[in-house]
């Protein structure tokens, strides 16, 4: 439940500029998150789609973990290092290790892509790693696992964890100059395992189990975007060498993606659902005909909660010039939704969102207002004098599966059709999150009819239309992705990605067209069927072609010099020699890394 605070409160509230949360919302009609220009292609008539279409990528992507965080991410070592772990956590058996490896000529295959990442990332940019760098935190880390193992309460182990972290970030600068990504992987396990919402190794705990959590958001563009490995790359650097497979290749493309995406080139549509994290099938709060429910609201604290639908979000002008911005320094922002209320009699009605950064608490918040008639909100944004709309009491947004799919429609066109990139789609509508590179459609788009004529059979058709609707095309999709294995591999064969391109998802949804044959919005389901066969998608992603993932030396991460530099590499057709690993021989190209300069 968002809590909201009274509007005289508000207006002494210092806002400076920042990030707003992006709540999800189910509608008919597009929106500024949901629209098809956010994927570069404008708004469609029905005779330029009423052909349908097949259409693929160029190439099928590559699968790959999702790297799981319960794992330490790109941290986990391919097999073990050491015969003895001295704690539960091995988080000091792992600093022992390292240091043990990387002083040889020679490292072990088995280091994590993390350890293999960071120990090039000394050899370019001449950094040396000694126990001597490590001995402070090491003597805590030591001290905190050596209460770990003495502790039989649960609450007692997360505390100490707890306090691993926060060494590890107190040492931070010092982590990122010589370890950089494995750094990362060990902070976000001990942030997560000391937290009560999530699981303690393998002790049950109170709050949701986070084994699906990862960076999928990073493979997924990843596998569409970067080609596939054909073979390990043994880097030498003066007198030592490593050979980084190709799964550690993947994972660390995979890790490019996930944190050093070019925002810049990217377009996100829709907005992630916050609810039923537990349930992956969970289609979050749906209506009595089977629809999502965008939310509810409370007007007074004694007032029961009444679920309310998203008929559009509108964009005045009005909304523009806003007495209020001068309050804030022109620093806050509106929103306003046409809502049609779940009270009995599907009530019309307007709800206005203003968006303000509360600085006491150092975070953004919302404050909302409603009103049955939407010039009285206009009214009050444009005439300080005006009397203030009801403020409400609570709002509480659900928003699962709100991906308009008249724009998951067009994306399809400039994504697949057109461009034969692919596109990215979490294929949950819960809270869960499960990216996937979309690399094939098949799309078959039905006749015109007029809604008019439809209204006899189909009575309450008007209310899941956006305004204007003239007339519908119901749409059929076969959507293919690819997914994820149920654990990393050292080296893959030239079919195993073939194997894992099957995902499929079938949707139905209908197009939403003018009276001029312009398409205006879409909606999920078909006339008959107001509940979609499958889960909706929560939201899709995509990026401009030739994208990269961007450098970042100040935090440690080296693509172009480093991580492009051995991707290049291995897409070489001859391989320069193999190496047995685990009775097997693994093909490697062998790739000159060059010194940074001093």
């Amino acid at each position: 439940m968002k809590k909201v605070i009274g509007f005289s409160a508000l207006l002494a509230v210092s806002v400076s500029c920042g990030p707003a949360s992006k709540d999800s919302e189910l509608n008919s009609a597009f929106d500024r998150e949901s629209n098809p220009e956010q994927s570069g292609l404008e708004s469609l008539n029905y005779e330029a789609l009423k052909d349908g279409f097949i259409a693929k990528t160029e190439r099928t992507p590559w699968t790959d973990t999702y790297w799981p965080s319960v794992n330490q991410g790109l941290s986990h070592r391919w097999a073990r290092l050491v015969e003895t772990v001295t704690s539960e956590i091995g988080l000091v058996d792992f600093l022992d290790s390292h240091l043990a490896e990387v002083a040889k000529a020679k490292p072990s295959v088995f280091l994590s892509p993390a350890e293999k990442y960071d120990l090039i990332y000394r050899w370019r940019f001449n950094k040396a790693l000694n126990a001597e760098t490590l001995a402070g935190l090491r003597t805590e880390l030591a001290a905190k696992e050596a209460e770990i193992k003495g502790a039989e309460d649960l609450a007692q182990k997360r505390t100490a964890v707890g306090q691993m972290y926060s060494a590890l970030n107190a040492n931070r600068a010092a982590l990122q100059s010589v370890l950089p990504m494995s750094r990362d992987g060990w902070t976000n396990w001990t942030n997560r395992t000391s937290s009560p919402d999530y699981m303690y190794l393998n002790q049950a705990g109170t709050g949701d189990g986070w084994g699906w959590e990862g960076i999928c958001h990073g493979w997924a563009p990843a596998a569409l975007f970067s080609e596939a490995p054909k073979h390990a790359v043994k880097v030498k650097m003066d007198d030592k060498e490593v050979l980084v497979t190709e799964g550690d290749i993947r994972g660390l493309l995979s890790y490019s993606w996930a944190n050093h995406a070019p925002d810049q080139d990217q377009y996100f549509i829709g907005r992630r659902c916050n609810v039923d994290v537990a349930n992956e099938d969970s289609r979050g709060p749906l209506d009595e005909s089977g629809r999502n429910v965008y939310g509810s609201l409370q007007k007074t604290a004694e007032d029961a909660k009444v679920n309310f639908s998203l008929v559009e979000e509108m964009n005045p002008r009005w909304l523009e010039t806003s007495w209020i911005y001068g309050v804030f320094n022109g620093n806050a922002s509106f929103r306003l939704y046409s809502v049609r209320l779940h009270d009995g009699e599907g009530t019309p009605s307007y709800l206005m969102e203003l968006n303000y950064y509360d600085q006491s608490v150092r975070r953004w918040s919302k404050m909302f207002f409603h009103a049955d008639q939407v010039t009285k909100l206009k009214r009050f944004v444009s005439d300080r004098s005006a009397p203030q709309p009801q403020a409400l009491a609570a709002v509480d947004i659900n928003g699962c599966g709100d991906v308009n799919p008249a724009v998951l429609h067009t994306t399809m066109i400039k994504a697949l059709k057109n461009e034969k990139l692919g596109f990215v789609i979490d294929r949950t509508q819960s809270g869960q999150v499960w990216n996937q590179p979309v690399h094939a459609a098949n799309v078959l788009v039905g006749p015109a009819q007029e809604v008019s004529k439809l209204l006899a059979k189909f009575p309450k058709l008007i209310e899941r239309l956006a305004p204007n609707t003239a007339r519908i095309a119901e749409v059929k999709v076969k959507l293919q992705w690819s997914y994820e294995p149920s654990g990393p591999s050292l080296d893959y064969d030239p079919s195993y990605d073939i194997r894992y391109s099957k995902g499929p998802s079938d949707f139905q949804y209908m197009l939403e067209f003018d009276k001029n044959g312009q398409l205006i919005g879409g909606e999920w389901g078909t006339l008959a069927e107001v509940q979609p066969a499958s889960q909706v998608p929560d939201f899709i992603f995509g990026f401009k072609k030739d994208s990269k993932p961007t450098d970042s030396l100040q935090s440690g991460f080296d693509y172009t010099g480093i991580i492009g530099q051995i991707h290049a590499c291995s897409l070489k057709d001859q391989a320069d020699g193999s190496e047995v690993v685990r009775g097997a021989p693994i093909s490697y190209v062998n790739c000159e890394i060059t010194k940074a300069a001093p």
